[in-house]
């Protein structure tokens, strides 16, 4: 007879459990101290249930530019790390370069994808120039 009162606390627990995943974590705290089954109730899912997601276009329309202007601002940073670098060591490969640069960068941002970039710029403008070798 315990075994039996143990399984039909499982199957209790196991229902709580199963009602309080489809709860948001307010609804889940708030239902959490109150609900309780009965062993004759059963749940199941809904195949119908569609979830969806709208992202409003005035929301897009801010955040765009807003990280463009980011990317904008954060060129001469990098700029001036890469000219810092180089006129301390005259000579380094591209790799080093880069990584050097990301680990001065690094307690302000991840410039990983802009650097390669910004080191073109400064070919381009003649503050930096290729080996020719």
């Amino acid at each position: 007879m315990a075994r039996a009162a143990a399984t039909d606390g499982a199957v209790l627990a196991n229902q709580r459990t199963l009602a309080l995943q489809g709860a948001g974590s307010f609804l889940r705290r708030l239902l959490c101290s109150w609900l309780c089954f009965a062993s004759k109730d059963c749940f199941s899912t809904n195949p119908s249930y569609v979830y969806t997601i709208v992202v409003s276009l005035a929301w897009r329309s801010y955040v765009v530019p807003h990280i463009l202007q980011v990317e904008e601002d954060r060129k001469p940073q990098i700029e001036a790390a890469i000219v810092r670098i180089m006129k301390a060591r005259k000579r380094l490969d591209h790799n080093a370069v880069v990584s050097e640069v990301t680990r001065q960068l690094a307690a302000r941002f991840l410039p990983n994808p802009a650097v390669k970039k910004r080191i073109e710029s400064l070919i381009e403008r003649e503050f930096l120039e290729r080996d020719p070798n």
